[in-house]
């Protein structure tokens, strides 16, 4: 009975140890529901975009939904400081039209995912007001430049995690079921004596 309890007391330890490696790992190579997350580019009501992303800058189309007419637009990125974080682009809209807008930005568009802060600002073209809208780019780079290190996390990595939690969960399983089986060959030759 006391081999039965240390047993299962090394059972739940390992299963606890097997958790807290598992979460380690996660964050260490950075496997979290970020990176899971789908593209998104966000600015306020009325003012839609969408994002395309590459190595050399960002290319953003804003369609104009405000229904009023801007001009003197400024659309900035925060983590763009190399062109002082402006995008160059059309510096109005009319209600219903769309512009794109473009900057580069190579030093900072390494890897596969890029998560930063945009301000669009603009003025009413009915009552000159001028307003400062922020938002939100999280998006994937299309053909990311890699370094072979990049690479490998890119591709093996991820599944690093998986394969040793299956691998302990297997070991586990068969320490479980090890004592079962000790104990049916010692009930055998208890018979046999």
């Amino acid at each position: 009975m006391k081999k039965k309890n240390i047993l299962i007391a090394l059972i739940v330890f390992f299963s606890v140890i097997l958790f807290l490696y598992s979460i380690f790992l996660f964050s260490y190579f950075n496997i979290g529901p970020d990176r899971l997350m789908p593209n998104k580019c966000l600015l306020t009501s009325g003012l839609s975009c969408h994002a395309k992303m590459t190595t050399i800058g960002i290319t953003m189309r804003i369609i104009n939904s405000l229904g009023q007419d801007i001009q003197n637009i400024k659309l900035a990125f925060a983590k763009c400081p190399d062109e002082d974080g402006i995008a160059s682009g059309p510096v109005t809209l009319a209600n219903g039209e769309s512009g794109n807008y473009t900057i580069i930005c190579t030093n900072v568009l390494r890897g596969a995912k890029i998560l930063t802060d945009m301000t669009f600002n603009y003025t009413s073209a009915d009552n000159q007001k001028t307003q400062s809208v922020t938002g939100v780019l999280n998006h994937n780079i299309e053909n990311p430049i890699l370094s072979f290190s990049e690479r490998f996390k890119k591709i093996f990595i991820p599944y690093i995690p998986i394969l040793i939690s299956l691998g302990l969960v297997i070991i586990i399983i068969v320490l479980s079921i090890l004592p079962i089986l000790l104990h049916k060959e010692n009930l055998k030759n208890k018979k046999k004596k």
